[in-house]
């Protein structure tokens, strides 16, 4: 029987990138390593162009719904539908009906053993598709009844009632919350990084802000500290110079006194003196 939310999954372009390079998977449980390059919706099976034809071949698979490899609806979605139809006592199992007496969904094993004298089960396919007509004009329905002196199932007709409704939309009231509150979680999970992307943004520009701070104090303490050592540098080096030029101004003095000596003498002195004061400019 085809999965129960086969009739959910669709078609799509989605999955294109993680569909690539698959495998046949009745291949390759043979050993055989064969490009997949279609799905089976109903199965949830990757065929190569052989098990492809030999699929659609079978009297039991013929009907299925086959699509492109590459517009296969993603593995993740397959398993959050399985997850959410599958049967709280058999895991293994769908959910495929409804019990109408115990007003209870069950799968395939469930009906042949909890429910199999239960005198009314329904697909929840049926449940879903009449569960709105109105009881002044009713519709015939299939519905699945067991008998305690048969143990197969037996086709009868059916009037939909309220009851039926109230049991599938049950089943999808839950699912559905489940989804939600999967979905709530996502999205606060989401809120709490955008939360912590911001803080982050926020801690690293106060961070920035005083290191560029400590540079800054440091940079000052540092141009004070040389700016004061060359201010003390530079009197020292005048006062030195001060000391030069006072030196180089009393010995030019001195020169010059001498030269107006040597001259004098030159002039008017005798010529052991003159030898005097020239001997005297020398060791200046």
């Amino acid at each position: 029987m085809a999965s129960n939310y086969s009739s959910y999954l669709r078609p799509c372009n989605a999955a294109k990138t993680l569909r690539v390079n698959e495998l046949c998977e009745p291949c390759n449980s043979t050993g055989k390593d064969t490009a997949a390059v279609s799905y089976c919706l109903d199965c949830d099976e990757k065929f190569c162009d052989t098990c492809e034809n030999n699929h659609t071949t079978y009297k039991s698979s013929k009907n299925h719904r086959l699509c492109k490899l590459v517009k296969a609806p993603p593995s993740d979605v397959v398993h959050l539908m399985r997850e959410l139809t599958a049967c709280a006592s058999h895991p293994s199992e769908e959910i495929i009906f409804i019990c109408i007496d115990e007003d209870k969904p069950c799968c395939n094993k469930c009906a042949v053993t909890k429910h199999r004298k239960c005198r009314q089960l329904e697909t929840i396919e049926h449940c879903i598709k009449y569960g709105t007509v109105r009881v002044d004009t009713p519709k015939p329905r299939p519905a699945i009844c067991w008998y305690d002196n048969d143990q197969s199932p037996a086709i009868t007709e059916n009037h939909a009632s309220r009851k039926h409704s109230d049991a599938a939309n049950a089943i999808i009231y839950e699912k559905s919350n489940k989804l939600e509150t999967q979905l709530e979680a996502l999205i606060q999970h989401e809120d709490q990084q955008m939360v912590f992307v911001e803080e982050s943004h926020d801690n690293l520009k106060e961070y920035l802000q005083e290191v560029r701070s400590k540079i800054d104090s440091a940079f000052n303490q540092l141009h004070k500290k040389l700016t004061a050592q060359c201010k003390n540098q530079t009197q020292e080096l005048n006062q030195r110079i001060q000391k030069q030029q006072t030196k180089a101004y009393f010995l030019r003095d001195k020169i010059k006194e001498h030269q107006e000596k040597l001259r004098s003498v030159q002039k008017h002195g005798q010529e052991n003196t003159y030898s005097f004061f020239v001997v005297s400019l020398i060791k200046l």
